[in-house]
């Protein structure tokens, strides 16, 4: 399986790109909403997304989405910015070193006068 960007020329029915993506043996695994959408596609059936999508353009993570697709709207460059963090070795890297409750916020939130043991009720 790849993860794959997919950008379609216009906002089309969501149902109905699920439906292909699905007949084709891919699966959507984050949408903008707009125009960009993630989809996981077995290797072999890249071709078979192509052909069941003429209108869509299927780019890699690791291409300029922005330069290959030049008309997104704010939505669409932002959600384009986060995927290019999220998917970014040193994001990965931190996320994996990363220890639940190990934030400023979590130790907050966990250590908090607001967390109420059921005793006290």
């Amino acid at each position: 399986m790849s993860k794959k960007v997919l950008v379609l020329k216009d906002k089309m029915d969501r149902a109905k790109l699920a439906g292909e993506l699905q007949a084709s043996g891919a699966r959507i695994t984050s949408d903008s909403g707009g125009k960009v959408v993630v989809i996981d596609v077995p290797d072999d059936k890249q071709e078979i997304v192509r052909k069941k999508l003429p209108k869509v353009q299927l780019l890699g993570l690791d291409q300029d989405i922005k330069k290959a697709a030049p008309k997104l709207d704010e939505n669409e460059k932002l959600f384009v910015d986060a995927l290019k963090l999220r998917t970014s070795p040193a994001y990965i890297e931190a996320k994996k070193a990363r220890k639940p409750g190990s934030t400023p916020e979590e130790k907050e939130f966990f250590a908090g006068p607001h967390v109420i043991d059921e005793g006290q009720r």
